[in-house]
């Protein structure tokens, strides 16, 4: 009896003897395969639909797919591609133009990072960090931005003839050049930095300051700023910078922004959004309610042009 305890004891060391053998030749073989300089030089990207061949699939195909991945219409893509090369932008040695341009369109349309689009264009991480950061160049520097974004003077302010359309609003707002607002957008941030990033609805953000126009085009951009920055803070930040204002004129804002010369806000503690405003179905009883009812119904401009912008 004594002599089979002593096998079967025997019997169970050898087992565990040769699973630990195994293991070892196992981690070795994976070292050895990780190591090896043939194992990390196999091609990565071998789609055969390349980037350049995507976009050319959009460009070519129905009009609404090509809105529905680069979030632009087939003219507005062609455009954008004539003033870049009017300012001097072309293809590189191995991209095109209208590839670059499709690459940043998409990060922005998705908000997806290197790898993924990187997969989606066939193309390396650096390559697509190259081509985002020199459209975002592009557009946000220089000939572009001056062109499209220019802040209203004295002798040429903006059209207000949508706003005289409105008996109910001029001649009330007849200085006033627009309307402006805090817009939060989605961004990924490193673990120190999500603190600050983090805003007042719990996700990761920027918040931009975006000025238009009663003819709903945009005057002034203000980005950069942390999700948990306040609007008054961004508007502080614009005024002391490169937002200055004309004489005479102002814009309006929500309870968001300080009450100032430059900036009408509506009176506090007064009712005057437009949607409950709808819901009840009820007039203005007093002046302080009539005021901020044409103040909602006339800043609804900023709120039309974020609507357009996170249109599907």
């Amino acid at each position: 009896m004594a002599a089979s305890i002593e096998d079967l004891l025997l019997f169970q060391m050898r087992q565990l003897q040769d699973t630990a053998a195994i293991v070892v030749h196992l981690v070795a073989c994976t070292t050895a395969l990780y190591s090896s300089s043939a194992y990390w030089v196999q091609p990565y990207h071998t789609s055969k639909l390349s980037g350049h061949a995507w976009v050319q699939e959009l460009v070519r195909g129905n009009p609404e797919r090509i809105y529905n991945e680069l979030g632009v219409h087939l003219h507005v893509f062609i455009a954008l591609q004539i003033e870049l090369r009017g300012m001097g932008y072309g293809d590189s040695k191995y991209i095109t133009l209208e590839e670059q341009l499709a690459i940043f369109l998409y990060v922005c349309r998705t908000g997806l990072g290197c790898r993924n689009t990187g997969e989606r264009f066939q193309r390396s991480n650096g390559t697509i960090t190259k081509c985002f950061q020199k459209m975002l160049n592009a557009f946000s520097e220089g000939e572009f931005y001056n062109k499209f974004v220019r802040l209203p003077t004295v002798d040429d302010p903006p059209p207000a003839y949508l706003l005289k359309n409105e008996g109910k609003l001029w001649p009330f707002f007849r200085n006033c050049l627009g309307a402006l607002d805090g817009l939060h957008i989605a961004c990924t941030a490193a673990a120190a930095d999500r603190s600050n990033t983090r805003n007042h609805k719990g996700f990761l953000s920027q918040n931009v300051l975006a000025v238009c126009s009663f003819s709903l085009r945009f005057i002034y951009i203000l980005s950069g700023w942390e999700g948990s920055v306040s609007d008054a803070s961004l508007w502080a930040d614009a005024r002391i910078n490169d937002f200055p204002i004309p004489a005479g004129y102002y814009y309006l804002g929500d309870a968001g922004f300080p009450l100032t010369a430059k900036l009408i806000t509506p009176l506090r503690s007064t009712q005057y959004h437009l949607q409950e405003w709808a819901l009840g179905r009820r007039r203005p009883q007093t002046r302080e309610e009539l005021f901020n009812l044409r103040h909602a119904q006339a800043r609804n401009v900023i709120e039309r042009i974020f609507g357009v912008i996170k249109k599907p």
